[in-house]
């Protein structure tokens, strides 16, 4: 019985012990994964895209120039390119200048105006 009632309260003791660091392990975290998120370079965002004409290398290019300035937010940008790259090949760079328009719109940041580029909306 003495043993029920150590092994209880030794229990107690460690839930009591990670509640007490379960602070430290969300910063650690929270550091962790915004480490998930690297910063992508420019060639990598245009292979990954599947950016073909000169026209969509060169948005491309304005886009990661105003995310490194801060201009745009990182997760903004990061988030709109996760999103493309699920999507077939071909499709990839409509997908990712729609979805940053739209969140651009939203956080009312105006986006570079590439001349050439056929700007596609999807509704």
């Amino acid at each position: 019985m003495k043993r029920f009632f150590f092994s209880i309260l030794l229990y107690l003791a460690a839930i009591n012990f990670v509640c007490l660091l379960s602070p430290n392990i969300v910063v650690a975290a929270d550091g962790f994964v915004n480490n998930l998120s690297p910063k992508i370079g420019t060639d990598t965002v245009i292979t990954s895209l599947y950016a073909k004409t000169p026209a969509e290398k060169e948005y491309i290019e304005k886009v990661v120039a105003m995310r490194d300035a801060g201009e745009i937010p990182y997760d903004t940008f990061y988030s709109a390119y996760r999103y493309a790259i699920k999507k077939d090949k071909d499709r990839r760079f409509y997908y990712f200048e729609n979805t940053l328009a739209t969140f651009c719109e939203g956080k009312r940041i105006s986006l570079p105006n590439v001349s050439g580029l056929h700007k596609t909306r999807y509704y």
